[in-house]
């Protein structure tokens, strides 16, 4: 997802980071214990969310008629399913509220599907409530904002080393072995940017 923000909004690939990713689960049980807050800009939670995305997991019983009433119909249509389909989930969808620079959008999940979009307060957005089964979905957050320090892997220039064992390395003792929390979300924070293959020069 990181690489479609990129390319959707012109950026440079190298000047995108992931900031927070995390599977979402929601039933009617988690709806009717959530609090009254669901109208929301992603920016507000976290001033370095730059970029949300979305990638729906599982399959919603509403589908559009058609790619204009999945822009802008406030009443979804219910899909008959064909043979072999299952549907996971009714509601769940992610409305966009009107904006000064936008109308008012509704978007009905499909599993594979992803939604994109800025984080800002030019997205007021919320996720209607789960009428039935289970929605799962996997958020994402992006920055632009340049890591306050370095990482442990990096020469003092800011470059990462130089090679694939220090890339190696860097995976092990902080992707997958890390000695402590802070360690792991330095490795969180940096991931994107160890695996670049650009910016590393190969052995």
């Amino acid at each position: 997802m990181r690489r479609a923000v990129a390319i959707e909004y012109g950026l440079p690939l190298a000047s995108l980071s992931p900031r927070q990713t995390f599977v979402s689960r929601v039933s009617t049980v988690e709806d009717l214990a959530r609090t009254p807050f669901s109208i929301h800009v992603d920016e507000c939670s976290v001033p370095a969310y730059h970029y949300s995305a979305v990638l729906y997991l599982s399959v919603s019983s509403l589908h559009p008629a058609s790619a204009g009433a999945a822009r802008d119909s406030q009443q979804p249509v219910r899909a008959e399913p064909s043979a072999g389909d299952t549907m996971d989930f009714t509601g769940g969808e992610l409305r966009f509220h009107p904006t000064p620079v936008q109308e008012s959008q509704l978007v009905l999940p499909r599993q594979g599907m992803a939604a994109i979009f800025s984080s800002g307060w030019e997205n007021v957005h919320e996720v209607q409530p789960v009428l039935s089964g289970v929605r799962y979905a996997m958020p994402a957050f992006f920055t632009t904002e340049a890591p306050s320090e370095l990482a442990p892997w990096d020469n003092e220039d800011a470059t990462p080393a130089r090679s694939r064992a220090a890339r190696a390395a860097a995976l092990w003792r902080h992707g997958l072995m890390p000695d402590s929390d802070k360690a792991f979300f330095q490795f969180l924070r940096r991931w994107a940017r160890l695996f670049d293959a650009e910016q590393w020069a190969s052995e």
